[in-house]
C-alpha cells in the first residue's frame, strides 16, 4: 500500500467565493445562514493571523540583523573593555545596552554530587563518564575504575569523573525541598555564550 504525504480534504461551495473544507471522507453537509456567519469570521481572523506571523517574522529577521550588528560593534571596543552603554536623552531615546556573559553549570565535584542526591541519584543522573584514557594508562587505575564501580571508591578515579545530570529534574527536587541545602563546591559555572540586553530608561 503506497504511503500518502497528504490526506484528501475536499473544498465545498458554502457562499459565493467562499468554501468550507471538510474533513476526510466526509459528505458535503447543508450549511445555513448561521455557518456561513461562522466561516465568515473564521475568514477574517484567518486574515488577521496571516498577517501577525508575517510580521513576528519580519520582527525577527530584524532583531537578528539589530543583534548582528551591535554584535560587531561591540567587538571593535571589546579591546577597550567596553561591553555597553547607558544613554540619558529624550524620552523615546534613552536607553541602556550591554552584552552580558551567559553561564553554565557543570557539576564540579561528582563524588560530592552523587552523595548529595542519596536516593534520588538515579532519577537526577543521566551518566557517569569514567576516565578511559586516564584508567589505561595503568593497569592499577584501571583495577580502581572497576572497584569504584562495584562500590569501592579509589584515590585518583573519583576526581577524574564526569557526571551528566539532569538539570530540570535536579532544580525540581531543589524547588520542593526534597533536597537539603546545597553544599559549597557542588558546581563550577563556565561561560557558554553571550546575549544581548537593551532597554529603554
Amino acid at each position: 500500500m503506497r504511503r500518502r504525504e497528504k490526506a484528501d480534504y475536499t473544498a465545498h461551495l458554502a457562499d459565493k467565493g467562499l468554501y468550507a473544507i471538510l474533513a476526510e471522507g466526509v459528505s458535503p453537509p447543508v450549511i445555513d445562514k448561521g455557518t456561513i456567519g461562522v466561516l465568515k469570521k473564521l475568514s477574517r481572523l484567518a486574515f488577521r493571523l496571516v498577517k501577525a506571523r508575517a510580521a513576528k517574522t519580519e520582527a525577527s529577521a530584524q532583531e537578528a540583523k539589530f543583534k548582528g550588528e551591535i554584535d560587531s560593534m561591540l567587538n571593535s571596543l571589546e579591546p577597550l573593555g567596553i561591553i555597553g552603554l547607558t544613554r540619558q536623552a529624550g524620552p523615546q531615546t534613552s536607553a541602556e545596552l550591554k552584552r552580558v556573559e551567559v553561564y553554565g553549570r557543570e557539576v564540579n565535584d561528582p563524588m560530592l554530587m552523587l552523595e548529595y542526591l542519596g536516593e534520588y541519584s538515579a532519577q537526577v543522573v543521566k551518566a557517569v563518564q569514567l576516565p578511559l584514557n586516564f584508567m589505561i594508562e595503568d593497569p592499577e587505575k584501571f583495577k580502581q575504575a572497576l572497584s569504584y564501580l562495584s562500590g569501592l571508591y579509589g584515590q585518583d578515579l573519583p576526581a577524574n569523573l564526569t557526571l551528566e545530570i539532569h538539570a530540570g529534574r535536579f532544580d525540581s527536587l531543589l524547588k520542593d525541598g526534597s533536597l537539603g541545602e546545597q553544599p559549597d563546591g557542588l558546581w563550577k559555572f563556565k561561560p557558554k555564550s553571550s546575549r544581548i540586553d537593551a532597554k529603554l530608561l
